[in-house]
């Protein structure tokens, strides 16, 4: 009984290792979405990293090297879809996984993210459970 307890422990060690060792970009022109999606992720233990746009998106993928880049639909200059886009002719993300984070989710919007490499969607309002389950499934864990 007391080995199985250590055993479960040792494998709830692991998974929060795992999430911690996990960073995640978030990239979104309004800051209070930013400041929303970075405080549950690093409450949950995930490394995060933060751009206004596209641009800084890119370079800070280039310096952190997330594993996964939740990027916001809709912004001036290069929008989600362009900057999905950009990243997929870029050998060096091939590993990176990139969710849209939108509160339009219509078929012609999903028919052109999936073509530039988006794996998911995330609807605006963003719930937290929803966030995390998603991450941690894409991230290949267990749920939080």
């Amino acid at each position: 009984m007391i080995l199985k307890g250590l055993e479960k422990d040792l494998q709830l060690r692991d998974i929060e290792d795992e999430t911690q060792q996990s960073s995640v970009l978030v990239i979104d022109d309004q800051e209070s979405q930013r400041r929303y999606l970075s405080q549950i992720l690093k409450t949950a233990g995930y490394q995060v990293a933060i751009a206004e746009n596209a641009q800084a998106g890119y370079l800070k993928l280039g310096l952190h090297r997330s594993s996964l880049v939740l990027v916001d639909c809709e912004m001036p200059g290069t929008n989600g879809l362009q900057f999905a886009h950009q990243i997929r002719l870029n050998s060096d993300f091939d590993s990176t996984e990139i969710v849209m984070v939108t509160s339009r989710l219509s078929k012609k919007i999903v028919q052109a993210a999936m073509s530039v490499g988006i794996i998911d969607f995330i609807a605006k309002p963003v719930e937290r459970k929803m966030l995390l389950d998603k991450v941690a499934k894409i991230l290949s864990l267990e749920p939080v």
